[in-house]
């Protein structure tokens, strides 16, 4: 069988599709990822093929940029829509389609499993014929987002033959679902049938020897504000706890001097390798960043900054797992209170606990894999 993944620059998009690619790959099935250029070295080096299409983030990062601070001034409930179709609809697909039209072509896969943001590949699936699987990287994208990027997308549709679709060819076919029951939300579209795959394997350590809690913090790759960063320091600094803090490959940590002696700062590290040993984390709510930290059963204070990063923290808020702090709240008080409250307080984490439990009990990678390659 071969199988094309695809997935648009952003690390969050990309990372919650390699458990399941690297699962048809043990199957002994022929797979291919379609990636920018910065993903080559995570997709080679889990021994997967690499195809590249598309810019990086850094690339478009200028157009980003311009596209948020526009979006910045529309009514709160119209952000998401432009947000989500600016960037993926009118930005990233563009430059996406006719590269993934000719490895379609080529490679001849027999079915295209892609992430809910990139929207070029279910275009070029459906021009060849070839059946798509929707993986998601979290909770959906809202329906009124995803039909203001079908109508973005609709030119492309017709220029390849195809009667548009109304949500940007997403759910035409099957659906990966990673998010545990507790935290799920309702489809835009019935898919034909969802595969459940956990979105993170946990194996917790001991955390027996340890003189005080330790907090990882976050704000992933796309609003990794340093003056955020500077208010978050500036906090920890008050609070009886060590802190790791990465920052994203496009930072660097002199760039924070001075730094309080209780945190550590770095670029990247893998998520996995902090994770198990934490105690909380302190995160932007975004989707690959939330799910790995419930899956080790970690309590959380959520800064949300934009994109699905708000439905994320209400989410978190609702099922009393987390502390949130909106952006007209982020203060270095605000910060000290909720990160003291998260770690003093056993409701979240036994919160917190209660869904790592849900996402235990859902199919492994192997298993989804096995059921898509039965059912396609």
């Amino acid at each position: 069988m071969r199988v094309l993944f695809t997935s648009t620059g952003g690390d969050g998009h990309l990372l919650p599709l390699m458990p399941l690619a690297q699962a048809f790959a043990a199957r002994g099935d022929d797979i291919a990822v379609a990636a920018a250029a910065n993903h080559r070295a995570r997709i080679e080096g889990a021994g997967l093929r690499f195809e590249q299409t598309g810019p990086t983030i850094e690339e478009l990062r200028p157009q980003f940029d311009a596209h948020r601070e526009r979006t910045s001034h529309l009514p709160p409930a119209s952000r998401r829509p432009a947000g989500f179709s600016g960037r993926f609809a009118e930005i990233e697909a563009p430059r996406r389609v006719q590269a993934l039209h000719d490895l379609v072509a080529s490679y001849r896969p027999d079915v295209v499993i892609h992430e809910s943001a990139d929207l070029a590949a279910p275009l070029a699936a459906t021009a060849a014929g070839v059946p798509t699987v929707h993986h998601a990287f979290g909770r959906p994208i809202p329906a009124d987002a995803l039909r203001r990027a079908g109508e973005v997308m609709a030119p492309w549709w017709r220029s390849a033959g195809l009667e548009p679709d109304e949500l940007a060819g997403v759910y035409l076919g099957a659906h990966v679902e990673i998010c545990p029951p507790s935290f799920r939300a309702e489809l835009p579209r019935t898919p034909a049938r969802t595969h459940d795959v956990r979105p993170a394997e946990a194996s917790p350590k001991d955390h027996a020897g340890r003189d005080r809690a330790l907090v990882y913090a976050t704000l992933g790759t796309s609003f990794n504000e340093l003056r955020t960063f500077r208010l978050l320091l500036d906090a920890f600094e008050q609070v009886d706890c060590d802190v790791i803090m990465t920052i994203g490959r496009n930072r660097e940590p002199r760039d924070l001097a001075p730094i309080p002696s209780n945190v550590r700062v770095e670029s990247y590290i893998p998520q996995d390798q902090i994770l198990p040993s934490c105690d909380a984390v302190l995160a932007h709510a975004g989707s690959g960043s939330t799910l790995a930290a419930l899956a080790y059963g970690r309590p959380l204070v959520v800064v949300p900054q934009g994109a699905d990063q708000f439905d994320n923290a209400d989410a978190c808020e609702a099922l009393g797992l987390a502390e949130k702090i909106l952006p007209a709240e982020l203060t270095v008080d605000r910060v000290r209170v909720a990160l003291e409250r998260v770690l003093g307080a056993a409701t979240y984490a036994d919160a917190a606990r209660a869904v790592a439990a849900e996402i235990a009990e859902m199919p492994s990678p192997a298993a989804a894999a096995e059921a898509i390659a039965a059912q396609r």
